[in-house]
C-alpha cells in the first residue's frame, strides 16, 4: 500500500532512518499529525531490507480498541501481522476471552516454531502494554528479539507500573534491538525518573513536529476554544458538585452552543461530537435519563465506558462510526485521547477544564482535516466547561 507522505512526516522517517543504529529514541508528532501513517512506512521500509536477519518488528499501543485500529492501519506486504493480547493481568476474564488468549499463545508459538525453521517470515505482532511483558518473555524463551519495538501513545508508560517497560533489565529492553517512543508530547511525571525527558529510559529525541507544522501542511485545522459560561439552577447542585440533572443541563447547554456556533462559520451543524468528560477517569455523566434528553434534541446517543467491558466499548464505537442518518454523540470518558480514530467529528466537549497532554489529546479530535468530507470551514471547536462543578 502506497500512501502520499506529507513533508514533515517524511522528515521524521528519513531521521529515523539515519538514527536506527541508536538504541533509544523518541518522536514526537501533535495529534492528528499522522503518526500512524510514519509508524507503517518506517516498519515498511525496516521489513524490506533483503539483509534483515531478525524477522519479527512488534508494535505496543496503550488499549484493545486502538490495537484493532492499528491491525486495519498497518498493512505490510509479505508480512504476517497478528494482535496479541493475554488476559494474565485482567481481573474478570469470562470464557470467550480465555479462550481468545490460548489461540492467541498457540498461534504465537507456532510462529516462533516457523520463524526459527524459515528465516524469511517477517511477523508484526500488535501488542497491548498489559501484555506486553508476556509476549517479550515468549520471544526470550525462544531465543528471538524484535528488530523494532515501537511504543504509540507512549506517554502511557510514564507511570510507575508502566515504567518498568523502560527498565534496562525489562525483557523488552533485553529483547530487542532498537526501541522507538511515539507521543504527541513529552510527558512529565511525579518522578523524573519516569519523565519521558529522562534519556535514559527513553532516549534522545529523534524528530518533533509542532502543531504549527500540521496546520502549515493542511493537514489540520486551527483549534477555536469556547469557554462555556451556563446558568445553574439550585436543582442541578448537591453538597457544591453538579447533579446527573446538572450534569445534562450543562451539555445540552454546550451542543445547543456548538450549534450556533456552526451556524455562525456557515458550515451547518456537522453530526458528530465528543462528550470528553474528565480526562483519564472513566465517569459515566449522563444516565438513561439524560441520553432521553439528548435523544429529545436530535441527537444519537452512543456510550463508550471502559468498565462495561471491550465487548459494549468496541461495539459503542462501532455504531458510532457506522451512524450516518442524523446528528450523533458520543459519550466517552477515557479511550479517545488514545488515538482512536473518530470520522466526521465536530467538537470535542469537556465537563471540566483538562491541561497539558490530556487537553491535547481530547481537544485535538475535531481537528482533523482528511478523514471527512464534513468538516468545519475555519477550526475545530473544542467547549469547555468554565467551571468545574460550581
Amino acid at each position: 500500500m502506497s500512501i502520499v507522505l506529507r513533508d514533515y512526516q517524511q522528515e521524521v522517517i528519513d531521521s529515523l532512518i539515519e538514527t536506527e543504529s541508536e538504541k533509544l529514541g523518541t518522536v514526537i508528532v501533535p495529534t492528528r499529525g499522522g503518526k500512524t501513517y510514519i509508524m507503517r512506512e518506517y516498519l515498511d521500509l525496516i521489513m524490506s531490507k533483503p539483509t534483515l536477519d531478525k524477522q519479527i518488528v512488534v508494535v505496543v499501543s496503550p488499549r484493545r480498541a486502538l490495537n484493532k485500529q492499528l491491525f486495519s492501519d498497518i498493512n505490510i506486504d509479505g508480512c504476517e501481522t497478528i494482535i496479541f493480547q493475554s488476559d494474565t493481568k485482567i481481573n474478570h476474564v469470562d470464557e470467550k476471552d480465555q479462550s481468545h488468549t490460548a489461540k492467541v499463545m498457540r498461534k504465537v508459538s507456532q510462529l516462533t516454531n516457523e520463524l526459527i525453521k524459515n528465516p524469511a517470515k517477517k511477523i508484526l505482532i500488535i501488542v497491548t502494554l498489559a501484555s506486553c511483558e508476556v509476549l517479550f518473555n515468549i520471544l526470550a524463551e525462544t531465543n528471538l528479539r524484535s528488530s523494532v519495538t515501537i511504543f504509540d501513545e507512549a506517554h502511557n508508560l510514564v507511570t510507575k507500573e508502566n515504567s518498568k517497560l523502560t527498565d534496562h533489565n525489562s525483557s523488552v529492553m533485553l529483547n530487542s534491538d532498537a526501541i522507538r517512543y511515539f507521543t504527541a508530547t513529552a510527558k512529565d511525571a511525579s518522578s523524573e525518573d519516569y519523565s519521558m525527558r529522562n534519556e535514559a529510559r527513553y532516549g534522545k529525541e529523534i524528530e518533533k513536529i509542532s502543531p504549527k507544522r500540521l496546520v502549515e501542511a493542511g493537514h489540520t485545522l486551527p483549534m477555536y476554544v469556547t469557554l462555556a459560561k451556563i446558568k445553574f439552577k439550585k436543582k442541578h447542585v448537591k453538597d457544591g458538585k453538579l447533579t446527573e440533572e446538572g450534569n445534562v443541563h450543562a451539555l445540552v447547554d454546550m451542543i445547543k452552543q456548538h450549534e450556533k456556533f456552526c451556524k455562525k462559520q456557515q458550515a451547518g451543524v456537522v453530526p458528530a461530537i465528543i462528550l470528553a468528560g474528565s480526562g483519564s477517569k472513566d465517569i459515566d455523566y449522563i444516565n438513561d435519563e439524560g441520553k432521553e434528553k439528548l435523544e429529545k434534541i436530535g441527537y444519537k446517543v452512543f456510550k463508550m465506558l471502559s468498565k462495561e467491558g471491550t465487548g459494549k466499548t468496541d461495539a459503542a464505537l462501532a455504531g458510532f462510526r457506522s451512524y450516518k442518518d442524523g446528528k450523533k454523540i458520543l459519550l466517552q470518558f477515557a479511550m479517545v485521547g488514545e488515538g482512536i480514530t473518530i470520522p466526521d467529528c465536530s467538537a470535542t466537549i469537556m465537563m471540566r477544564s483538562l491541561s497539558g497532554i490530556s487537553f491535547i489529546q481530547y481537544g485535538s479530535r475535531p481537528c482533523g482535516r482528511e478523514e471527512s468530507e464534513v468538516k468545519l470551514k475555519k477550526y475545530g471547536h473544542v467547549i469547555v466547561m468554565a467551571t468545574d462543578g460550581i
